[in-house]
């Protein structure tokens, strides 16, 4: 998977102190209800991208749990949203007829 967004890519340095935080900050993290650990919250590569594009890296080198909190917590909403909140544009009742059919 490639990232696209708008982001600064973090040093050496920076990966590595957020290689070193990530999964104990994943493991420890509390959830908001509407938030849940999916692709994006389970995804390195997801989370780093996330903060890259929110912050730079000396604010991100002087306090990197709250950020990788942060950008976790935005992982999860985003597995959320796209779970229970997304439109796919698909009617249910569509669905059933179509299945009705068979």
């Amino acid at each position: 998977m490639s990232w696209t967004m708008e982001r600064k890519l973090f040093s050496k340095d920076a990966g590595d102190v957020f290689a070193m935080a990530v999964e104990h900050r994943r493991t420890m993290l509390q959830l908001p209800v509407d938030a849940m650990k999916g692709t994006r919250f389970n995804s390195d590569e997801a989370v780093l991208a996330r903060m890259e594009s929110a912050c730079g890296e000396r604010e991100f080198m002087a306090c990197p749990g709250l950020h990788i909190d942060t950008a976790l917590v935005d992982a999860a909403r985003s597995d959320h949203w796209y779970r229970y909140e997304k439109d796919y544009g698909t009617d249910e009742t569509e669905i059933a007829e179509e299945e009705d059919d068979e």
